[in-house]
């Protein structure tokens, strides 16, 4: 039934229908669908099969993970917030279910999101204790050096080496002087998965060359298309939570990696971006880790290095000793931008 309404509603449009009449007949139509598998169904008994299913268990876990692929392409939205606020207070009803003293059975749910998808959240809600927040954020390069030594040693390796013996035969040691390893992570920003496809796309040049391990030319090509779809990649993120960023971070094409205030308003003022837009935008290109504040001591700070805490990088930008605070493009962009070195 839902496929014919929706074949009909389509048919419509193409008879003059405008686009948003079309989204209210198919939601009116989804609505209807819904409630009506809700109901057709004795829900009592469903519970109780449940119930004495897991009887027979220690516990629950649901566990919800990769909403964001059912997210619109230009941005979320407030009723895509009002979804996930909606999913949370769904868990924690059936976790106060099962845990009554009828039931007794241990339930926790869980629900992965971005940390931005969660500041989102967090500003779109009163009651904002309700939320438990466990953070998995990775601040810590040797975590993650640790973390590739397990999926190494996982490969069918024989014992339980260390990380240097481990990457020494995988790997070439050095890099335009820095250690291979340290110049990987520092391109990953701090994500488990963003290092893994890095040391992948390397990987992958090794192996087409026929080489043992990955060598220097197999590094840097690796790097190029691992930047290449890293920049794609934020860049949907940014305007997952800012539809008006567009293609912002190509507009830093060919800029020199360190550059300063005025110098990222020039740039976004040239997008046609007004000062709300503007501030709105900057602030979502530090919490992402494409910039980051250059101190008076010379080192650079990302969002990953003060633990997220949007409220104290933007404190340490205020207070900098210029009035024209110094930002530094993320190497992790150098390559698919021609950043200028």
């Amino acid at each position: 039934m839902w496929d014919e309404r929706a074949k009909a509603a389509i048919d419509r449009s193409r008879n003059g229908s405008t686009g948003s009449a079309i989204m209210a007949q198919l939601l009116a139509a989804a609505n209807k669908e819904l409630t009506g598998l809700l109901y057709k169904h004795d829900t009592s008994k469903l519970r109780k099969l449940v119930r004495d299913y897991l009887d027979q268990k220690d516990g629950l876990w649901i566990l919800f993970d990769n909403l964001d692929k059912g997210w619109p392409a230009h941005g979320l939205t407030s009723d895509d917030v009002l979804i996930i606020r909606c999913l949370l207070d769904a868990v924690r009803k059936l976790e106060r279910y099962l845990k009554s003293h009828d039931h007794d059975i241990e339930s926790h749910g869980v629900v992965f999101l971005r940390n931005d998808i969660y500041e989102l959240l967090l500003a779109h809600t009163s009651d904002r204790g309700k939320f438990t927040r466990l953070s998995i954020d990775w601040t810590d390069p040797e975590l993650l050096r640790e973390m590739l030594r397990r999926r190494l040693v996982s490969h069918n390796v024989k014992g339980d080496p260390d990380f240097e013996h481990i990457w020494s035969e995988i790997c070439v040691s050095h890099i335009e002087g820095e250690e291979s390893s340290a110049y990987m992570i520092d391109r990953c920003l701090m994500r488990p998965r963003n290092l893994i496809e890095l040391l992948h796309f390397c990987r992958s040049h090794a192996v087409n060359l026929g080489h043992d391990r990955i060598e220097l030319d197999d590094l840097i090509r690796g790097e190029e298309s691992y930047s290449s779809s890293l920049l794609a990649n934020i860049g949907y993120e940014i305007r997952d939570v800012f539809p008006g960023a567009g293609d912002v971070l190509y507009e830093f094409a060919g800029v020199r990696q360190h550059i300063c205030s005025t110098e990222v308003d020039d740039i976004l003022q040239k997008a046609s971006m007004d000062n709300v837009a503007r501030e709105k935008v900057k602030d979502h290109l530090l919490w992402f880790g494409f910039l980051g504040l250059v101190r008076k001591s010379g080192e650079t700070e990302y969002i990953y290095n003060v633990k997220y805490d949007m409220k104290l990088l933007k404190a340490l930008i205020a207070k900098s000793t210029t009035a024209n605070p110094v930002f530094h493009i993320n190497p992790a962009f150098w390559s698919a931008l021609e950043i200028q070195r």
